[in-house]
C-alpha cells in the first residue's frame, strides 16, 4: 500500500455495511430499558470481516434526578474471511451526575474476549468524563 492514488494497484478498497437496529422504552417512574442489535460487514483487500452485536441496559435517575445509575451489556460474534472466529463480551456499571454546568460520568466494566486462535483474556474497563458548559445570558435592555 502507498498514497500513489495514481496507480490503481497501490489503492486499498474498502466496502463497509452496517445496520443498527434499537428499542427504547421508559417507564413512569423513569426506568429506561434498551435492546439493541447490529450487523457490520468491512471487506479491506481481500479480508473480509463480519461482526453480530446483541446489547442490553437499563438506567434509572435517582436523588431528586441528580444521579444517574445504569447497567449496560454487549455480546459480539466476530468471523473473518480466514475461518477464524473470536466473541466479545462487556458488562458495564454507570454512574452519572449533572450539578449546575458540570456533569460527570463514570463507567466501571469487563471486557471478555474468547478466540479460536488466541487464550481467553478479561480487562477491566474505566472511564471518567467530565463536561462542563460554558454559557453566557446577556442582560436585557431596560
Amino acid at each position: 500500500m502507498s498514497d500513489d492514488i495514481e496507480k490503481s494497484s497501490r489503492q486499498s478498497v474498502s466496502k463497509l455495511y452496517l445496520i443498527n437496529g434499537q428499542y427504547g422504552l421508559s417507564s413512569s417512574s423513569k426506568w429506561a430499558f434498551t435492546a439493541r442489535v447490529n450487523f457490520t460487514q468491512n471487506k479491506v483487500s481481500g479480508m473480509d470481516l463480519n461482526r453480530l452485536g446483541f446489547g442490553a441496559s437499563v438506567r434509572k435517575p435517582i436523588a431528586k434526578d441528580k444521579l444517574n445509575l445504569g447497567f449496560n451489556t454487549n455480546h459480539f460474534i466476530n468471523n473473518n474471511g480466514l475461518g477464524n472466529s473470536s466473541s466479545n463480551t462487556m458488562a458495564q456499571f454507570s454512574m452519572g451526575s449533572k450539578l449546575s454546568s458540570v456533569s460527570l460520568q463514570l463507567d466501571l466494566g469487563i471486557l471478555s474476549t474468547t478466540s479460536a486462535t488466541r487464550p481467553t483474556f478479561s480487562e477491566v474497563t474505566t472511564n471518567l468524563g467530565v463536561n462542563y458548559n460554558f454559557s453566557y445570558t446577556p442582560s436585557k435592555k431596560k
